[in-house]
Parts: structure tokens; C-alpha cells; sequence
């Protein structure tokens, strides 16, 4: 009998427990939801005015609308669920942002992990946005299921991706002007039918919901308001035109007709 009132007593302390986390502010500040995400697939489209020049995207009818030739499946990649959502950590996935180049050969495009100073200083580039994100190439999961996707570059020519089942041996170059740039990114392979048993070697990887807005404190925004500040909900800040009491000692307030920082505001 002692066993038994001893285990009802843990679930209900657990589920105390539970309901106290899960609706304080401080947990509704930091909620997020999570949703599994598997490859589409990227279809490799030839430009028809420039030398081997390619165009990769997981929209079919976005290379047949620029007048491209479709080419092949060059393997997967993956799509968010929505605006602001990020894979989870430790999966080795990256962006895949993509930059039309106007190079002296024809229209080119490059495929960059950040949007670094060095594509956004330079006027030949135009960037188009983020196309979806691939694994970086140093994913210990290579060859579950996985294609090397090479980038070959030419003075002449412009860029040129291919992919392959290799990190260390290059597929065959266009033509002997192109030098071996290394891989770009590791592409999973699209599956064709949905996976019994869905993990990273497999495909499958998780992406995380935008942290929903944080929980304000009703009073504190109250007392902003009655102190004349302006409140932000983004952060739980209020800030001063003014601050209270004038300028004074504190490093904290500003002088008067100047925008003070927003620094959180406890009224005492």
C-alpha cells in the first residue's frame, strides 16, 4: 500500500510540475515547435546564353519560365516549413543562398552558405534569395544516400556545379580552363516514397519553429505607460524621451529630448 500512494504522489507532484513549466511566462517565452523536413528535389537547368553555365532550384516551373533547358536531378534539398524557421543544431545543415553573376561568358549563378562582403561588394552579383538549405561538407553522414555537389570555376567560362559520389576525386571538367574549386555542399537524395524509419541518414531532418514572443510583465508595461515611456513588446523595454525624474546622476537615463536606449524598466 505504501508503494502505491508513494507512486500516485510522484504523478501528481509530476504533473504539478508539468503544468506549473508549462504555462509560466518564462516557458511560453521560449516555446517552440519542431517538424521534421525531407529533401525535395533540385532540379539542374542549362543556361541557354552562357558557356556551361547552370541554374539549381527546387522549382521546376521557375527554370522553365527564365527559358532554360531542364537537364537533370542533381539530388535534394531542403525546404522550410515556413518563414523563420531553422534546422535544429547538429545536423550539418546550411543555407543555400543563390547569386546570378553577370559574368563576361553569360549569365552565371553561385551558391553561397552566408551572404558574405564579398559577393555583396561586387557589382557582377545579384542576389536572388534563400533558395532552401543542404548539409555542409563535412557531414560525418556522406554517403548515406548523399551526393558531393562539386564546383569547378574558369576565368572564361564562369561557374559550373556537378555532382557526384565523391569528397575527394572531382567528376570530369567541362573543359581544361576549369580549376577544381573543392565541394560546395553535400545534397541528400530526394526519396520517392516516404522512409519506414525516418532519421538524418535517411533524410529526414528537423526544423524549429520561430521563438514565439515573450510573455510582458501587464504591470511593468502599465507603469511604463503611466511614467509616460514607450513600451516595446519585443523585448519587455521600456524607453524615455524624458526619462523619469529628469536627467540626475544615473548613467542609465539621458538627458532631456534625447532618445534614451531601451534598457529593461522594473518600476519600484
Amino acid at each position: 500500500m505504501k508503494k502505491i500512494l508513494s507512486l500516485r504522489n510522484a504523478v501528481c507532484l509530476f504533473t504539478l510540475m508539468l503544468g506549473i513549466a508549462l504555462f509560466s511566462p518564462q516557458a511560453a517565452s521560449a516555446q517552440q515547435t519542431s517538424q521534421v523536413v525531407t529533401a525535395v528535389p533540385l532540379y539542374r537547368f542549362i543556361v541557354p546564353d552562357a558557356n556551361q553555365g547552370y541554374f539549381l532550384t527546387p522549382n521546376y516551373q521557375e527554370g522553365i519560365n527564365r527559358g532554360y533547358y531542364y537537364n537533370a536531378t542533381v539530388g535534394g534539398i531542403l525546404i522550410p516549413p515556413g518563414p523563420g524557421w531553422t534546422p535544429a543544431p547538429g545536423q550539418y545543415v546550411v543555407p543555400m543562398h543563390r547569386w546570378r553573376v553577370r559574368h563576361r561568358a553569360g549569365t552565371n549563378y553561385y551558391y553561397s552558405a552566408d551572404i558574405y562582403p564579398s559577393l555583396t561588394s561586387n557589382s557582377e552579383n545579384t542576389y536572388e534569395g534563400l533558395m532552401g538549405y543542404a548539409l555542409h561538407p563535412t557531414d560525418p553522414n556522406f554517403g548515406f544516400n548523399r551526393f558531393a555537389l562539386h564546383l569547378w570555376y574558369s576565368q572564361t567560362n564562369g561557374y559550373y556545379y556537378t555532382p557526384n559520389g565523391s569528397l575527394t576525386v572531382p567528376p570530369a571538367r567541362p573543359n581544361s580552363s576549369y580549376n577544381w574549386q573543392g565541394v560546395a555542399y553535400i545534397l541528400p537524395n530526394a526519396p520517392q516514397t516516404p522512409f519506414v524509419t525516418c532519421g538524418v541518414r535517411e533524410g529526414c531532418f528537423t526544423f524549429l519553429s520561430p521563438p514565439a514572443a515573450p510573455v510582458c510583465n501587464a504591470d511593468q508595461e502599465q507603469a511604463c505607460y503611466n511614467d509616460g515611456g514607450m513600451w516595446n513588446s519585443d523585448n519587455c523595454s521600456c524607453s524615455y524621451i524624458t526619462p523619469p525624474g529628469g536627467g540626475g546622476d544615473d548613467p542609465k537615463q539621458c538627458q532631456p529630448g534625447m532618445i534614451c536606449p531601451e534598457t529593461p524598466y522594473n518600476p519600484q
